[in-house]
């Protein structure tokens, strides 16, 4: 395979529309650093191969990096050639993941780009269009042709590139031969998987799962008879609650409910008949005003007492003063007399006792005078306090408001007496203690007909009997009744809530309604352990089966090594003469026996210069492998591999280069080479190619110098 021609649309820093045609022999393409060589050499895998896994972070992360600095356009056309001579065009517009990517493929028949259809497709990266013409997977190119910068010593994938080499060995093709088979028994033992490591990615394990599944199902539907058993038994007894709390409901609490409500209507209807008859302005009485009533009643036959007395000392005085007054007439007329017969009889003796009584007379008067004024001062006293206590009465009764006084100046006390008895007869009593005794049994009577009201009793507009109702036992009715009413809310709730429980066993028991046969189940279960056994024992005979290809394939696979040791040898001697020969392992691992040591040593423990030329060497080897092998070789694709090779007096970098030409031309491979080392690369490799007659082409497109050569002019590209 070779590239003829190379056109990008958008590639990271490459410019767009930018073509670079390629010689099928020797191409060199310089620039200086940062100019995007790295870029186009990945440019070229990229429009060949499915780029940038969308699976993994990395292959993500690649084809952000690379998305065209400039415009929309992500993407480019490669044309290349086959060594049948087969030209094809391959244009692709890479989109957010390998599988949208648009892909186009054409071949050259007569002067036209004829559609052709590609059948290599992966689940996840497509069209496999590399794959499709070169016969290798997008990781045994990478690892094999192309040889990155520093990248030298790494093959990528060893064990895909030996599986690769191989199956060419067998088959002549790659994905073919003892590792496809191995590789498809591998697949078919990995699919059967193993019973103990359970997923529904492998027969067995599904297998397994559903073993455990059934087996699961028998334990379920055994636990769901035992709960649904369970479930019956408890079912039943809640039945059985049920049935007596619907007794108890019927047969005592609702009879004796109904009995106590007649009972009680009849007895309230009595007394609701007593209760409205009692004046609504005495039921209205609160025990405030009751005690109000109580004091003014007590305060008001205290001060008829008081004026009683008062009035029964006023009347002592006046009379008193009366016959007080009576006296002193009667003295001081007893006086005068005295006087008269006292001046008539002179000196006489008669003359002189009647002196001696007159002046007896005079001084009963002067104390008589003496007492009454001393009476009329308690009198006085006595009025004054009299007419203080009816004040005070009266204040007191206007504050208290019980009575009414439409006059201001009424101080008779009877008047308030009256008033007080008027307002006894409205209230329908006679008395204080008649007026207590009415408004206590109002209350009474009030608080049962409120506590029924409550109890929810129809109470009869007439009474059907006017006999005497106890209250007291009449609260005691009141009380079971209330009591009877609680037990039946209590019934009634007990009997919701079982048959609530009831209906919720009902669900639960419709829940665990059996569909799967125990019958049918335990079959199922032998079924599948008979199948694992079969499995197991297929797996078996396939393991038998991979170790024996994998033996019967040792002698084939040993024919790779020995032609690799024998090509990386005959031209690796001549780049160096420092080792007597070069081992490679049937793994690719290198080792060297240097000259003058008993012992062969690591390539990784040689000079980078010895190195690089070894690898190189080895690659070339794998190359012409697939070439010998399909007839269809692959390009050789390298990154500033020879700054590391010296030009002292043997110039390890010329004689490199002589090496490599005599390659390419045995096996028809492309050489294509970037560098950024005008003198110490490019232009010795054009001053070399010039020495050995070789036809050079130079061509510069945008930041790109590009040198093609050839033996003649037919091998330099457009």
């Amino acid at each position: 395979m070779k590239f003829e021609e190379l056109e990008v649309l958008g590639f990271g820093r490459l410019k767009s529309g930018m073509k670079i045609s390629f010689s099928p022999r020797l191409n060199v393409i310089l620039a200086p650093n940062d100019r995007g060589k790295s870029t186009l050499q990945q440019a070229m895998f990229a429009f060949l191969y499915p780029f940038g896994d969308s699976k993994t972070d990395e292959g993500r992360k690649l084809r952000r990096k690379y998305k065209p600095w400039k415009g929309n356009n992500y993407g480019g056309i490669v044309i290349f050639s086959l060594n049948s001579g087969r030209r094809f065009r391959l244009e692709k517009i890479f989109g957010d993941s390998p599988r949208e990517d648009k892909i186009g493929v054409f071949e050259s028949s007569d002067g036209y780009w004829k559609p052709v259809k590609i059948k290599h497709q992966d689940r996840y990266l497509g069209l496999l269009t590399g794959r499709h013409f070169l016969g290798i997977s997008r990781e045994a190119f990478e690892g094999i042709s192309i040889v990155k910068q520093f990248d030298v010593a790494r093959l990528g994938e060893k064990g895909k590139i030996l599986d690769e080499l191989r199956a060419t060995i067998e088959m002549g093709r790659t994905g073919q031969g003892l590792p496809s088979a191995i590789k498809k028994l591998e697949d078919k033992k990995n699919k059967i998987g193993m019973p103990d490591k359970r997923g529904k990615r492998t027969i067995a394990g599904s297998k397994q799962l559903r073993l455990e599944e059934v087996e699961r199902e028998i334990h379920n539907v055994r636990e769901q008879l035992k709960k649904i058993r369970e479930l019956f038994l408890e079912q039943k007894r809640a039945q059985d609650n049920l049935n007596r709390e619907k007794r108890k409901l019927q047969e005592v609490i609702l009879p004796k409910i109904e009995l106590l409500t007649t009972t009680l209507g009849i007895k309230l209807a009595s007394l609701k008949t007593e209760f409205d008859s009692i004046p609504q302005e005495l039921r209205r009485l609160s025990f405030k005003d009751i005690q109000n009533l109580r004091n003014y009643h007590n305060f008001l036959q205290e001060v008829i007492i008081r004026l009683e007395a008062k009035d029964e000392g006023i009347n002592k005085i006046s009379r008193s003063l009366r016959n007080n007054s009576y006296l002193t007439i009667f003295f001081s007329l007893s006086a005068l007399l005295f006087l008269f017969l006292s001046f008539l009889f002179k000196l006489t003796s008669a003359g002189l006792i009647f002196i001696s009584i007159f002046l007896f007379l005079l001084a009963g008067v002067i104390s008589l005078l003496i007492i009454n004024r001393k009476e009329k001062n308690s009198l006085s006293r006595e009025i004054v306090n009299r007419q203080t206590l009816i004040r005070d009465f009266v204040d007191h009764s206007k504050e208290l408001g019980i009575i009414e006084n439409t006059r201001e100046d009424i101080d008779d006390v009877h008047i308030y007496v009256r008033l007080w008895e008027d307002l006894l007869s409205e209230l329908g009593v006679s008395s204080m203690e008649e007026l207590e005794e009415k408004w206590q049994r109002a209350r009474e009577l009030f608080e049962i007909i409120t506590r029924a009201e409550k109890l929810n009793i129809a109470i009869p507009s007439q009474p059907s009997s006017q006999e005497e109702v106890d209250l007291k036992e009449m609260g005691d009715e009141l009380e079971t009744y209330a009591q009877l009413l609680a037990e039946k809310k209590i019934c009634e709730g007990n009997i919701q809530n079982i048959q609530s429980q009831i209906d919720s066993y009902d669900r639960t028991i419709s829940n665990y309604v059996v569909e799967d046969d125990l019958a049918v189940l335990y079959s199922e279960k032998e079924v599948l352990e008979e199948e694992l056994n079969t499995l197991t024992v297929y797996r078996q005979a396939l393991e038998l089966s991979i170790e024996f290809l994998k033996e019967a394939g040792k002698s084939l696979y040993a024919q790779i090594s020995p032609y690799l040791n024998q090509f990386v040898n005959k031209y690796f001697r001549h780049l160096s003469g420092e080792y007597e020969f070069v081992e490679v392992s049937p793994d690719l691992d290198l080792k060297l026996k240097p000259r003058g040591f008993t012992e062969v040593v690591d390539a990784d423990n040689i000079g980078k210069g010895m190195q690089t030329g070894l690898y190189l060497f080895l690659r070339l080897a794998i190359i012409s492998l697939f070439a010998h092998n399909r007839g269809e070789s692959l390009p050789f694709i390298l990154d500033e591999t020879f700054n590391v090779l010296d030009d002292f007096s043997e110039n390890r970098q010329r004689r490199f280069l002589e090496l490599l030409l005599e390659v390419t031309k045995d096996y028809n491979i492309q050489w294509i080479y970037f560098t950024c080392q005008k003198y110490g690369q490019y232009l010795p490799i054009k001053k070399f190619l010039q020495e050995k007659g070789y036809v050079v082409k130079e061509q510069g497109i945008d930041d790109f110098l590009i040198l093609q050569g050839g033996e003649d002019e037919s091998e330099l590209g457009g």
